[in-house]
């Protein structure tokens, strides 16, 4: 989505304004579900690669992480946080009361069940009876010696209810597909049934709870392959 890339040049000049010393970033927009993606990228021998809850979006993650091992060099590192095990009890609650509605209900119910509760064609990895061990499989089979991959809880407090706003809009599926003014409409209702759900330490703070895979891995010098037991 070409919002990200805006959003991100937005935040990179803010700190650049903020702390002029520090170096200047490069950003680039490239689709990880595409054969060879790395091919966009001008350097290909980082050190170490970061992902922070974006790899739950990739289809084919094979192919993803062997087009990322071309970045590396031999033995470096990738650090990943994968969310999206399954979402929190919060916001599967409100997906599944927004399900019985007369005017969402249409849409939302294919996406209202506890593991497959975003887009059908992203990982099936989530489905897996260990969806840590079938990660680490994937890992293993696109060149990766895997050090951790484990299950860990993650909770989070918004500032505000226009910040749980956006990071929702963001976070439902199908938001996109959405003419702006339903869109607006949608988030309105599924804000009003969500703080029904959701812990408020305070008016407007809301908790965020959910699971993520927290993946410490390296490219392995030398590479032995086997199938992957946990699926695209």
């Amino acid at each position: 989505n070409p919002n990200f890339l805006k959003f991100a040049t937005e935040h990179e000049q803010k700190s650049k304004e903020s702390t002029p010393d520090q170096p200047q970033l490069e950003l680039l927009l490239v689709d990880l579900n595409q054969l060879h993606w790395h091919a966009h990228v001008p350097s290909m021998d980082y050190d170490i690669i970061t992902s922070f809850l974006t790899l739950h979006w990739i289809k084919n993650l094979t192919n993803c992480l062997e087009s990322l091992k071309c970045l590396m060099k031999p033995s470096k590192t990738i650090m990943f946080h994968v969310i999206g095990i399954k979402p929190g009890p919060n916001f599967q609650a409100t997906m599944k009361d927004l399900a019985t509605t007369e005017k969402w209900g249409p849409i939302i119910k294919e996406f209202a069940h506890s593991t497959r509760w975003q887009d059908p064609n992203i990982a099936d990895w989530r489905c897996a009876p260990d969806p840590a061990a079938a990660f680490a499989d994937i890992l293993t089979s696109a060149g990766f010696s895997v050090s951790l991959c484990q299950r860990m809880a993650f909770t989070y407090t918004t500032e505000s209810e226009a910040e749980c706003r956006g990071h929702l809009t963001w976070l439902v599926p199908f938001t996109w597909q959405l003419a702006e003014s339903e869109r607006d409409c949608l988030m309105t209702d599924f804000m009003a049934a969500y703080s029904r759900h959701t812990k408020q330490p305070e008016p407007g703070r809301y908790v965020w709870e959910n699971e993520v895979l927290v993946v410490l891995a390296q490219r392995a010098a030398v590479e032995l392959h086997r199938p992957a037991g946990g699926g695209q």
